[in-house]
């Protein structure tokens, strides 16, 4: 499991403590902190680093390293490593042990002093450690002999004993047999906390750092002969280090100056300061702790050291209003406890006055009771209220999109999808599942409740990925609004509220398959479209009709036959409706009107429905009634005629932007794989049956298109895209990739690309593949290497379309006619890591998923056909003589140009 630093010198963030439950709950927490030298005989003055070392990043003790070189008493290896697996010996122990526990000093004395073990040379590195551990009875020699055997490793149930007896326990009072008595006692004290056990192996140095971080945050004890018992002292072992105080911690945040507040007052802090125990401060507000004073007064490290039982957790029964009495409740027993004149208050790390309307009903409380001290009995205030600290989660349930990392002028912050921005410090929470992570963990669509102050700072992020993925087979709503899903035969339902997250372009479609984004209590926050679904059968496109057809065998009253292109079945169907339907006449100015009445009632008399207008003299959009018991279609809703007048102006992964060639009003539609893209450029064709509409694909949105967008509902999502017009660029898809060949067979030409990995033949038309044709020959008789396909060449085919008469579009190509070629010889001038861009020649190129990545290493003459952003970015600021850049781009993307496809070369 992956701990992550806990110094203020870094962007982490550790495990809060959290305290479920209502009433006075006891929490086991080691708080940490530690002295510990693993210096192989290397001397204490300086450090081998001052900073994590290179190999200790995401091991399990990560954290407890770090705080022990924080404290600046550990030494690692000359070359920066901790080695954290490698095993201990018998004399470094000795000398952990000794720094542990406040006796450095002494083993300097004695370090000339002879040893009782007939092994253990005077004046080594290690003489006056093993003389003032083992007269200590900290660690012991071989029973029988005079050997210490100072360079033998260590077992790890003999550090257990060791780190036992350094917190006062004695062997011998320890109930049953060595080892089982010192280890069932270092697992009661918390000494094997993220420590697995393995009795009987060799301990290494990792698990020497954690089981000594672990202890120095214990309490000290003393044996009670009398009464048999061990007793606490009320101190802890990081009391031994130096000069400790006790104190509160009165503000979640160091100040402007980097000082912290503890009983309100200001303290400075020392370089390498330390929250120990894997916490933040934010974890610590309102917390009794103990303090580690350098010789200069600033504040070394300190550690919690609040008394478990005086603290109340649960929420708030009332809104407390300054209110004599603080309601705490859980489940359905509320307890209540009595504030004093100086009590104080906190919300959301902030501190507040009593009245402050955010101490509400229902907020999640911890209150802190004064401890049963001799000052605080003459006081009267033991076991009233000391402190109230609210947190409420303002950004609840919300997806997020990005972490942004701070620079010079910015602090880090984190964006979500609803464009939530807020910053985080030092001092900012992270839990990833219930574990302590770094803000660097997150991932898009974690899902997040994120708790911030009046300055939009997060104090606390909790974050869940719990993604369930598979087919919706079903989809409905719920009494209270919310969606129920289901997947596998389990259903999930929504978040209360998270409908904007659920709904247009997001929308779960029955028959789709979808990534669901779960909250910590199991509801779906938000979702990811992988496969679009089916569409609804009361979708379709009305080609033709007639009106008042004659009965025949099949119905015996006249019907409005209505031919139809199904867009559920990809199918064209008749559906004969009631006469009445459509409604033909002419107005009082003798035009001819066509009349179509909306519903299943078209027969009423009178018909007070409503109606829309039906010219059949080109295709229209329909939406249709259907029948409860059968969903067949029993009538017309509504009608959407298609036009020509909405024209594609850009497309981009998830937007569509149109303009009405009329009035130059501009909408931007989202669109997704549910989006339905029909190909309906036959709609008004004058002979009924030359119209018909066939499936299309995203792709062949292409800019200058003219379209007819159906949403979905009030929404900006596109449900459906009728194309009814095609633009220039609306041939075949034009292809990019790597040169490979080309061939004549007869009167045909072809060339073939390879296209990520996979070889296309695409066919070329007659008089311009011919022509393309014979210059590949040419080039290649001249001895040019452009078509060698180890050159590696890129280049993109098109088709291209040729304005006819009166600027009209003629019709697409069927095969390619164009061939462009893309030399690698550019160089990389800039790269944006947050907008994915790179920029060649002056072009801003915008890299997505979909461009296409080829890395060609001409020394190896290796080629990888699936490449990444980072493949590319790599050069920027090296020679050209190191590397060239090939890249084709469309420019159809915003402010940027999309890049379809980037070859790199490396030179040999």
């Amino acid at each position: 499991m992956r701990e992550t630093s806990n110094s203020f010198s870094k962007q982490n963030s550790q495990q809060p403590k959290q305290f479920r439950g209502g009433e006075k709950k006891v929490m086991k927490k080691s708080l940490l902190a530690s002295v510990l030298s693993l210096s192989l005989g290397m001397s204490l003055a300086v450090p081998a680093f001052a900073a994590t070392p290179t190999d200790v990043a995401g091991v399990k003790e990560q954290s407890a390293i770090e705080e022990l070189v924080a404290l600046g008493i550990i030494n690692g290896y000359t070359d920066g490593t901790f080695k954290p697996g490698n095993s201990i010996t018998r004399a470094e122990l000795a000398k952990i042990i000794v720094i542990a526990t406040g006796s450095e000093q002494a083993a300097t004395a004695l370090q000339n002093v002879k040893s009782q073990f007939s092994d253990v040379k005077t004046n080594e590195w290690y003489t006056g450690y093993i003389n003032v551990a083992t007269g200590k009875g900290l660690l012991l020699g071989d029973k029988g002999t005079k050997n210490f055997r100072p360079n033998a490793n260590i077992k790890f149930e003999e550090v257990a004993a060791i780190v036992v007896r350094a917190l006062g326990y004695q062997d011998s009072n320890l109930t049953g047999s060595w080892p089982y008595n010192v280890t069932l006692k270092a697992e009661e004290v918390g000494v094997f906390k993220k420590v697995d056990l393995a009795l009987g192996t060799a301990a290494t140095r990792g698990v020497v750092a954690q089981q000594i971080s672990n202890a120095l945050g214990t309490d000290l004890v003393q044996w009670i002969a009398d009464s048999k018992v061990y007793s606490s002292t009320g101190k802890k072992l990081i009391s031994r280090l130096g000069t400790t105080t006790e104190e509160v911690v009165t503000s979640a945040v160091l100040d402007d100056n980097g000082r912290l507040s503890l009983n309100g007052l200001s303290k400075t802090l020392a370089p390498n300061f330390i929250i120990t125990g894997g916490v933040k401060l934010v974890d610590l507000l309102a917390h009794n702790v103990t303090v580690l004073a350098d010789t200069d007064g600033r504040i070394r490290a300190i550690t919690d050291n609040q008394n478990e039982n005086n603290v109340v957790t649960g929420t708030l029964n009332a809104d407390f209003n300054n209110a004599p009495q603080v309601e705490v409740k859980n489940g359905t027993a509320v307890t209540k406890y009595n504030t004093v004149g100086n009590s104080v208050y906190y919300f959301n790390s902030d501190s507040v006055a009593g009245t402050d309307s955010n101490l509400k009903k229902d907020a999640d409380v911890s209150v802190y009771l004064y401890d049963n001290n001799s000052t605080n009995v003459s006081a009267g205030v033991v076991g009233k209220v000391r402190a109230v600290v609210v947190s409420k989660a303002n950004g609840a349930d919300k997806l997020l999109d990005s972490y942004v990392a701070a620079t010079a002028s910015a602090k880090a912050r984190i964006l979500t999808q609803d464009n939530l921005s807020v910053s985080l410090n030092d001092s900012t929470s992270i839990v990833l599942n219930g574990e302590a992570k770094a803000a660097t963990d997150l991932a898009k669509n974690d899902v997040l409740d994120i708790v911030y102050n009046k300055d939009r700072v997060a104090v606390k992020v909790v974050a869940t990925r719990n993604v369930v993925e598979g087919k919706v087979t079903l989809v409905s709503t719920s009494v209270d609004g919310t969606f129920v899903y289901t997947i596998d035969g389990k259903t999930y339902t929504s978040v209360k509220g998270a409908n904007a997250n659920l709904t247009g372009s997001k929308e779960v479609t029955k028959d789709g398959t979808f990534k669901l984004f779960l909250n910590k209590d199991g509801k779906v926050a938000g979702a990811e479209l992988l496969s679009g679904g089916s569409s609804d059968a009361k979708y379709g496109v009305i080609l033709n009709a007639e009106n008042k057809v004659s009965p025949s065998g099949a119905f015996g009253d006249n019907k409005d036959v209505f031919k139809y292109y199904s867009i559920k079945d990809n199918k064209n169907y008749e559906v004969s409706l009631n006469e009445l339907t459509w409604i033909g006449g002419t107005d009082v100015n003798k035009a001819v009107q066509t009349t179509i009445r909306l519903g299943d009632a078209v027969d009423a008399s009178p018909f007070t429905g409503a109606t829309t207008a039906f010219d059949n003299s080109a295709a229209a959009f329909v939406t249709w009634t259907l029948k409860n018991s059968d969903a067949s279609i029993n009538g017309i809703k509504e009608i959407t005629p298609l036009t020509q007048v909405w024209e594609v102006k850009e497309k981009k992964d998830t937007t569509l932007k149109v303009t009405n060639t009329t009035t130059s009003a501009s909408v931007t539609f989202e669109i997704n794989a549910n989006t339905v893209v029909l190909d309906a450029s036959t709609y008004d064709k004058a002979t009924a049956g030359d119209r018909k509409v066939e499936t299309s694909t995203l792709a062949n949105l292409a800019v200058g298109n003219r379209v007819t967008v159906i949403p979905d509902g009030t929404s900006t999502f596109a449900k459906y895209v009728l194309i009814t017009k095609k633009s220039a660029t609306d041939a075949k898809e034009t292809k990019y990739g790597l040169y490979v060949g080309a061939a004549k067979t007869g009167d045909d030409y072809s060339i073939t690309i390879n296209v990520k990995g996979t070889e296309e033949t695409l066919a070329l038309t007659g008089t311009e593949g011919a022509a393309i044709y014979n210059s590949i020959v040419t080039s290649v008789s001249a001895g040019n290497s452009t078509y060698n396909k180890d050159s590696r060449t890129l280049i993109e085919v098109k088709d291209s379309v040729i304005a006819g008469a009166a600027g009209n579009l003629a019709e697409a190509s069927t095969a390619y006619d164009t061939v462009n070629v893309y030399a690698a010889t550019n160089a990389l001038t800039n790269v944006n890591n947050t907008d994915s861009t790179v920029t060649v020649n002056g072009v801003v190129y915008y890299v997505n998923s979909s461009t296409a990545i080829y890395v060609y290493d001409e020394a190896n003459d290796t080629l990888v056909t699936d490449g990444i952003f980072a493949d590319v970015t790599a050069h920027l600021g090296e020679a050209t003589s190191k590397y060239g850049i090939a890249i084709v781009g469309d420019a159809s993307y915003g402010n940027f140009t999309l890049a379809k496809a980037i070859v790199v070369v490396k030179k040999k």
